[in-house]
């Protein structure tokens, strides 16, 4: 398993707000050390059982914005968790003693969210968004390349891209269209499902001429 880490830990907000979060138990962080299935799908059948389901948490914020929230719980429940650009705005939530999962879940309905989890990792988006054919296809998805962990604070899109092909092995083109930095913390993951959460994210496309992956922004995204 290989790790990028190019720049600072994405989740330092959220650690410094997870401060003022009260916790019922100690997070469950994500191991894992090979990408065979068999492993993946123990991995997935830990992240949602019963007792990992159940594990309580406390937040009191008040206008917080509503990305920091979802890492605060990202955090303290130990998985990884994929944020749409889309996702954005802030909130007032005040809970006590509750199951993350239930947390999590009134986050995306007060926001009109959802999400679709593949493997060891919840991908957030809009509802609408979410019902897209190319979320379902990534949902369905069975990725059995070797994992990876990465470790983009805010940099350029077109960086982050460039150094997981170039981990991966894989020859890429990317369109000048493509601006903006990624911010992006990923435990464990295969390079092909990092490479299609980056897409889904960012809304780019990936398209493969003569064994090369060119990447463009979706149409009508700028």
């Amino acid at each position: 398993m290989k790790k990028l880490t190019p720049t600072l830990v994405l989740l330092t907000t959220a650690s410094t707000l997870l401060t003022s979060c009260t916790t019922t138990q100690a997070p469950v962080k994500v191991t894992a050390q090979k990408t065979q299935a068999t492993e993946a799908t123990q991995l997935t059948e830990s992240l949602n059982s019963k007792a990992h389901l159940n594990e309580r948490m406390s937040m009191d914020f008040d206008n917080v914005k509503v990305d920091t929230a979802l890492s605060i719980i990202a955090e303290f429940s130990g998985n990884n968790m994929v944020v749409s650009d889309d996702v954005s705005g802030e909130l007032t939530i005040k809970t006590t003693n509750k199951p993350w999962k239930q947390t999590l879940q009134s986050i995306l309905d007060s926001k009109n969210l959802a999400l679709v989890t593949n493997g060891n990792v919840i991908y957030i988006d809009t509802k609408e968004a979410i019902t897209r054919a190319k979320v379902q296809e990534y949902a369905k998805k069975k990725y059995v390349e070797e994992s990876i962990s990465l470790d983009f604070s805010d940099i350029p899109i077109k960086d982050g891209l460039t150094m997981l092909a170039e981990a991966s092995g894989k020859n890429i083109v990317i369109s000048d269209d493509i601006t903006g930095n990624i911010r992006l913390f990923l435990q464990n993951v295969p390079y092909d499902q990092a490479f299609d959460l980056i897409l889904l994210q960012k809304r780019l496309k990936a398209k493969m001429v003569d064994n090369v992956m060119v990447i463009t922004p979706m149409d009508g995204v700028k």
